[in-house]
């Protein structure tokens, strides 16, 4: 009778075992999945931007992580899309279409799909980070968050529950 008992807890133990186990692997996995997808891109020379304004919509929209490849910007046509610097520093990134290109003068009339008139600045050429090859919606989201320390922290606490969840479900097939 009490080898009975036991039958029904050790299914128990095993289902249990299984749930968190299967968790805590899923979740491994789409962290890795992300990671990759955010960083082996630039190992093509290929860098991920994120859209932070509606100036593209509805063609990229807000938190879309578009993906810029470098180009020389005299083959830009009107139609392309590209990123490019802009601000005081030049260290904000922004995406937009190119209207024109004059190469002559070296430098784009570029406007943001939503906007009503071309921007107010043309794009001189040597802030031209590259043209635009690929968009995921939503991923600008993520990749933002985990370029900063708490995005990276709760990256790594996500890791860290993840995996103690597969030890704990290595603990209950013991």
């Amino acid at each position: 009778m009490t080898q009975d008992a036991a039958k029904p807890r050790k299914k128990n133990r095993s289902a249990a075992s299984l749930a968190l186990g299967g968790l805590g692997m899923a979740v491994l996995a789409c962290c890795a999945i992300v990671c990759v997808i955010i960083v082996a891109p630039r190992l093509f020379g290929i860098v991920p931007y994120a859209v932070a304004t509606g100036s593209m919509e509805p063609s990229l929209s807000v938190g879309s992580l578009v993906y810029a490849q470098e180009v020389d910007p005299a083959e830009l046509e009107p139609g392309d899309v590209v990123t490019f610097s802009q601000g005081h520093q030049r260290s904000v990134p922004v995406t937009h279409r190119v209207v024109s290109n004059d190469p002559m003068e070296r430098e784009l009339v570029t406007q943001g799909d939503a906007n009503a008139s071309p921007d107010p600045e043309p794009v001189p050429y040597s802030r031209v980070r590259g043209e635009v090859v690929l968009s995921v919606p939503l991923l600008g989201f993520i990749a933002t968050g985990l370029s900063m320390d708490g995005g990276k922290l709760a990256l790594v606490a996500v890791i860290g529950a993840s995996l103690a969840l597969c030890f704990v479900a290595d603990r209950l097939r013991e």
